[in-house]
């Protein structure tokens, strides 16, 4: 692959065609993640993401407030039932 080198000039016209695309691109993953997301309860601010887990499927859990996801539970365990990943 060869890479393109651009002028400074072509790289500032090119630009607000660089941010459109990557707004629609950031824009299309936050659909996909909500698309597979589940608010668990809109009050609290959880949200819940399916995932697998030692090949059982489970449910990564966030709260709003936390910096990461950290948190895990079974399909049938609510937010008591959360275990540090």
């Amino acid at each position: 692959m060869t890479l393109r080198l651009f002028t400074p000039a072509e790289a500032s016209t090119a630009l607000p065609d660089v941010r459109r695309h990557t707004e629609r691109l950031v824009s299309s993953r936050a659909d996909q993640i909500a698309a597979h997301a589940r608010i668990a309860e809109l009050d609290a601010g959880l949200v819940d993401f399916p995932a697998r887990r030692d090949g059982e499927q489970v449910f990564l859990c966030w709260q709003l407030g936390e910096r990461d996801v950290a948190w895990w539970h079974g399909l049938d365990e609510g937010f008591r039932g959360r275990k540090p990943l």
